[in-house]
């Protein structure tokens, strides 16, 4: 049997490997390139960046959202004024970052390739957790684990991060964003801005507030292994605990042919169980580590445990009001025609059946000069759907992080339809009202334009919008065993009530 994590490890390990060996290189190379070359090629990028949003962002056309060609251009001539100061390829994306921070939305962005390496690091791992920055875990006597940052200089902890971690990447609105971004405050890399801090004050577990000098180094490969591995999310599945709890593990909506296999499976199982689920204590719905991808995961989950016919009218109840609204332009008519080939490939014949429906739609609008191939999505559902109560079924928890985003959301959308659903974790990160994308290359080849191609309008959850838990998870560690102990504390909570 292949020892999985071992060979996982010893990948990780040439690959970092491999980083170090080259970083030296590149950073000779950056600094013998031209810097007017480099200026002249971001420019070029920046200004091909803004005409194809201007062009095929759906915001140019959104009656809902007038001031998005404003923002648009705001941000262009922003990120045009900073390509003065270019001189290295971290230079260049700080410039066009510019961009990506005024249109603040993970389905809209400018993406540079740059494989910028973490230069050192202060021998301490941080997180998030709500109210602060705590040390979660340390290769050193200070600070200790539970420590929460004060300050770092004289400069408040919360200034410093938004001022660092957040000038380069990220959208500090969104809570969920903090929890997700912030811990990386103490990994000092060649997008930072500022030098790195010398003497911070934390907050010890007891109450009491010490300086620490920081003793910055750069990290070595088996500490960039264990990072790595600590930050894998657990894989697709689905077990019973011995507290009767059954774990569903929801960890990726873009699954490869494995996870298409372990979802099939999952499926399976939960078709045989059928009521017998209501023997379950509760159930856990796991989405920590969830990114996102297609939505048909989550409602297919969905329908397993509460019932196709209850699913359908809980969603076009949710929906009734909302249209959605694709561009009909060349660019969308020509990826929808190439996307339902693509689905089944890769074994999503479903997904590939709905991919030809709506190019076909398009096909169909742009022909006809129309800006949009407007979708009456929530009458649609309402058409088909009839009130069906839900299957009853034991408490269900559904767990989140900060980085849930896109499908991951709508997933939550779905399971919160249902009584005695309640979320564990953290705020999520968020949506705006455009979704579902597809790339235009830069002129220069290294790098693309992330489009989205329809609007939302009038969904339920608003531009913005994150989900906040039922019960927040503040402890520094986020294990399995963390999250079991928060749902059996509810559950017990929920049985002397």
């Amino acid at each position: 049997m292949w020892n999985y994590r071992g060979l996982r490890r010893s990948i990780i390990t040439m690959v970092w490997a491999t980083t170090f060996l080259s970083m030296a290189a590149r950073a000779s190379d950056e600094t013998s390139a031209d810097p007017e070359a480099l200026q002249k090629q971001t420019r070029e990028d920046i200004l091909a960046a803004y005409a194809i949003l201007e062009s095929h962002h759906p915001g140019s056309y959104n009656p809902f959202d007038p001031a998005f060609p404003d923002r648009l251009e705001a941000a262009k001539e922003e990120a045009l004024m900073a390509t003065a100061s270019v001189r290295t390829e971290a230079d260049r994306f700080l410039a066009v970052e510019f961009i990506n921070k005024s249109l603040s939305d993970g389905h809209a962005r400018v993406q540079i390739a740059f494989d910028g390496s973490i230069v050192n690091w202060a021998g301490f791992e941080t997180a998030w957790r709500g109210n602060g920055l705590y040390v979660t875990s340390s290769s050193q006597s200070e600070p200790r684990r539970g420590s929460m940052l004060i300050s770092c200089d004289g400069r408040p902890a919360r200034d410093l991060i938004e001022q660092e971690v957040f000038r380069v990447a990220g959208r500090p609105n969104e809570a969920g964003q903090w929890w997700l971004m912030a811990g990386s405050f103490f990994t000092r890399g060649e997008l930072s801005t500022r030098p790195a801090p010398e003497t911070c004050s934390f907050m010890s577990p007891e109450g009491s507030v010490d300086a620490v000098r920081l003793a910055w180094s750069r990290p070595s490969v088996e500490e960039f292994v264990a990072r790595i591995e600590a930050a894998q999310p657990d894989p697709l599945g689905m077990t019973r605990s011995e507290d009767g709890l059954r774990w569903i593990t929801l960890s990726s909506f873009s699954p490869g042919p494995s996870g298409i296999v372990t979802y099939d499976e999952i499926f399976a199982e939960l078709e045989a169980l059928g009521d017998g689920i209501r023997n379950d204590r509760a159930i856990v719905l796991d989405l920590r580590g969830n990114k996102g991808g297609s939505s048909s995961w989550s409602r297919r989950i969905a329908e397993k445990l509460w019932g196709k016919a209850a699913v359908d009218w809980a969603m076009a109840d949710y929906f009734r009001e909302t249209e959605i609204w694709y561009l009909a332009d060349e660019g969308n008519v020509a990826y929808f025609g190439g996307l339902g080939a693509s689905l089944r490939e890769r074994g999503l014949p479903e997904i590939a059946e709905w991919a030809d429906d709506l190019h076909a739609s398009l096909s169909a609008a742009h022909a006809a000069g129309e800006t949009f191939y407007k979708q009456s999505f929530g009458k649609e559902l309402l058409a088909k759907a009839q009130p069906t109560p839900p299957r009853g079924l034991p408490p269900v928890y559904v767990i989140v992080d900060g980085g849930c985003v896109s499908a991951c959301l709508d997933a939550v959308d779905t399971f919160r339809r249902f009584n005695g659903v309640k979320l564990v974790g953290a705020p999520t990160s968020a949506d705006t009202e455009y979704l579902e994308n597809r790339r235009e290359p830069l002129p220069s080849g290294r790098g693309s334009v992330i489009l989205p191609t329809k609007i939302w309008v009038r969904r339920p959850r608003g531009s913005g919008e994150v989900y906040h838990p039922d019960i927040l998870v503040t402890d520094l560690d986020w294990t399995t065993e963390t999250m079991t102990k928060h749902v059996l504390s509810d559950l017990g909570r929920r049985g002397s009530q």
